[in-house]
Parts: structure tokens; sequence; C-alpha cells
């Protein structure tokens, strides 16, 4: 019996060292100085474990980690790579908060489970925490501004907030992708998305995050912009929980989705405010080919004011090969084109808007320079039901309720948001291209 009472005691013993191992916490200040600032983040890194970055210096004077100057110089490095299982946190101090100053693409994954939490990323370029591999990634109550155009060979800028780049297959991301509490504003770049989770087979949360962007009238994101985008996603995908404001500068959606057809989307109870000339609430699309259709998407409970969108814009959109998807209960408030928008994703897209159901959206007080719901060509058999509003309905037996006598006159055209459409898809397939060029070093 005292053997028995040896062994547990040793048995205690290496469980109580192995979980104060598992939880020992490494700790770096600031010094204010690039590169040592990277050099000493890295070294705390490539230990793994729980990595604490503080808000002051070593005697308690507010400081930021200076990741140098904006630039894509790569020596010295002006980012930090995470390679294996790390938790990356910051604290906040009195009125101080953890801040990464500078840097291009500064917090990079590159593999492993992992998470970054509760620090300020301010000025740097392209994107501020990038995520090119991983197991299982946590991006939780981060704060991120003022990122930086890059200018790329194409001749246009970028600068996103959080971007997540799984390779062409989704592979190289994996597990539970996190996405929660960070706030996000102050996108200036032709190309900028606040989130933005590109071919991944992770099961995607983005969750009760903050959004201000085109905050002023100079501000144009015009080959592609949003709060957040998701695209080529391989599992579930659920976005809740977000506050986008939008304007008066343009951003053309607070959310959208693209593909692929395993993707299961569901996008409920964000609060979007718009006051952009070029901007929708919600847009699912999807293509033939790529990015892939969109399938079985639900789209519900969410709170959309739209005010100054010119007349091909509104609340809620469903372009090209979108099929069994749901969108229902949601409020639209403001004037836009169109409350509810169904059609072609750009000219001789042949993709159908199909067997969808449009289920009791509160529509009916949105002032609309175009129709309340428009339905164009390529629509087919869809379900409508819930206010009797005015309808366009130029589409193959889609079953509508209360619609309008004059229902099937062409007088509502989306032909210039087609073009940007168009335009801003090209323009996410140059971005995937020059990411994996940029950011797959490690």
């Amino acid at each position: 019996m005292k053997n028995h009472y040896i062994i547990f005691a040793v048995l205690l013993f290496s469980a109580l060292f192995a979980a104060n191992t598992v939880q020992a916490i490494t700790v770096v200040y600031p010094t204010g100085t690039f590169p040592t600032d990277v050099q000493n983040v890295q070294a705390a890194i490539d230990q793994g474990g729980t990595v604490l970055l503080k808000a002051t210096d070593s005697v308690g004077h507010p400081l930021a980690f200076n990741f140098g100057t904006p630039e894509p110089n790569d020596v010295p490095f002006r980012f930090v790579a995470i390679k294996a299982n790390v938790s990356l946190s910051g604290e906040l101090v009195g009125g101080s908060r953890t801040t990464i100053t500078g840097g291009f693409g500064p917090l990079r994954i590159f593999g492993g489970k992992n998470s970054i939490e509760g620090i300020k990323i301010d000025g740097p370029l392209n994107a501020a925490i990038v995520i090119v591999k991983s197991n299982g990634t946590r991006i939780i109550g981060n704060a991120i501004q003022n990122v930086v155009p890059d200018v790329v060979a194409q001749g246009f800028s970028i600068s996103d907030g959080i971007d997540v780049f799984g390779g062409f297959d989704g592979s190289r991301v994996s597990g539970d992708l996190v996405i929660s509490g960070n706030s996000i504003g102050n996108l200036t770049g032709d190309f900028a998305l606040g989130i933005q989770v590109d071919s991944v087979q992770a099961s995607v949360t983005i969750s009760n995050n903050t959004f201000q962007l085109g905050q002023t009238a100079a501000t144009v994101g015009f080959l592609n912009s949003a709060g957040i985008g998701c695209v080529r996603c391989h599992k579930a995908v659920t976005i809740s929980g977000n506050m986008i404001t939008i304007g008066p500068g343009i951003v053309f959606n607070g959310i959208v989705t693209v593909g692929g057809p395993d993707a299961r989307y569901h996008v409920y109870s964000n609060t979007i405010n718009s006051q952009g000339p070029l901007s929708d609430g919600i847009v699912v699309f999807g293509v033939a080919d790529d990015p892939g259709p969109t399938v079985s998407a639900v789209i519900e409970n969410n709170f959309i004011t739209v005010h100054n969108a010119e007349n091909f814009f509104g609340g809620i959109d469903l372009f090209g090969a979108v099929s069994s998807s749901t969108t229902q209960g949601n409020i639209i408030r403001g004037d836009a084109g169109a409350a509810l928008n169904m059609d072609q994703l750009f000219p001789g897209d042949t993709g159908l808007v199909s067997c969808n159901r449009f289920l009791f959206n509160d529509i009916a007080s949105v002032t609309v320079s175009g129709v309340p719901i428009f339905l164009g060509a390529n629509t087919v058999n869809n379900l409508v039901r819930g206010q009797c509003v005015d309808v366009i309905d130029l589409g193959v037996s889609n079953d509508i309720s209360c619609p309008n006598p004059a229902s099937h006159v062409a007088s509502f055209s989306n032909a210039t948001r087609q073009q940007l459409l168009q335009r801003a898809i090209k323009a996410e397939s140059t971005v995937r291209s020059l990411a994996s060029q940029k950011f797959s070093r490690f």
C-alpha cells in the first residue's frame, strides 16, 4: 500500500510540474527601438507557450513596440513569424495599452495552434495580422488602425486589417479560426477589407467586431472594399454580432461572401450603417468556376441602414450562382436603389439565382429609387413571402406574394454595379496571388 502512495505522490508532482511548465509566461518589454523590439518579440515567440507584451517599458513608462517604418524592406525584418503553439497577448495598464507601431504585416502566422489577443496595432504597411498557415487561431480583442496602403506592381494599393490566405486549396488553414471582439478602422487603400478570409479549410467564426470604414469622402476603396469578406471557404462560416459603419467614402459592402459550394455561411444579428454612395449592406454571390457557387447560405435577423446609395445599390443582394439559400427576418431602413436585389454577377455571367427563399424581411419603410424587390432575368424558382411591396420580376417561375401588377416591367438596371463587381473579383484574384508570393516564405 505504501508503494501506491509513493507512486501517486510522484505522479502528482509530475503533473504539477508539467502544468507549471505549460503555463510559464515570457514577458517582453518594449524598448521603442527598431529592430530590437522585433528581435525581442521574435525570440520570445520562438520559445512557444504564452508571451506577454507589456504596455510600458521596464520602469513603467508607456511605450510602444517599434517595428520600423511601414515599408516592405525585409532586412531587418519588420514582422514577427509565429510558427508554433503560441499565445501572444497584450495588456491594459491604466490608460496605456500594449501597442505595436509600424512594420510590414507585423504579426504573421505560419503554423501551429495560436492566439493574438489584446494588442493595438497602429500604422502597419499592407495589413496588421496575416495568417497563411494554422492548425487553429484565435484573434481576440485587438485594435487595428491607420494601415498604410501598400502600392503593388499592378498599380493599386492594399490596406487590410486581418488577412487569412489558406493556399489555393485552403489546406494550409484548418482547425477553428475565431476572429472576435476586434476594432478595425481607417483603411484607405484601393483594395481595403477589415477582415479578409480567402481559401480556408477551417471552421470560421467572425463575431462582435467593430468596423469604421470610409470615414472621409476622399476614401476610395474602388477596386474592392468591405468590412468582412469571405471567399472560397470550405466549411461552416458564422458571421454574427458585428457592428459595421461605412461612409461617406466609397466602401462596397458591409459583408460579402463568395463560394465555394461546400461552404455553409450563416450571417446573422449584424448591424450595418452605410452612408456610402456605392455601398450594399450584405452581398452573397457565386461564380460557376472560381471562386465557386454559394449554396445553402442563411442571412437572417440583420439590421441594415442604407443612406445616400446610388440607384443600383441596396440592402441585401444575391448575385450569380447562389442557390438554396434563405434570407429571412432582416430589417432594412433608409434610402436605397432596392431593399432586396437578385441579378447577374456581371455582364455575360450565366449563374442562376435559384431556389432561394426570402421570408418576412422588414423592408416596407425603405425609400427606394428603383424598386423594393428586384429579380433579374437569371432568377429561377425563388420564393418571396412577406410585406406587400413593389416587385420587378424578370425571372422564371419565381413565387412572390403580393406582386406589383406591373412587376414585369424592365425598369431597373444593375449594369454599373456589375462592372464594379467584375473589377472587384479580378482585383481579389490578384491580391490572392500576391499574398502567396509575399507572405509564404516561412
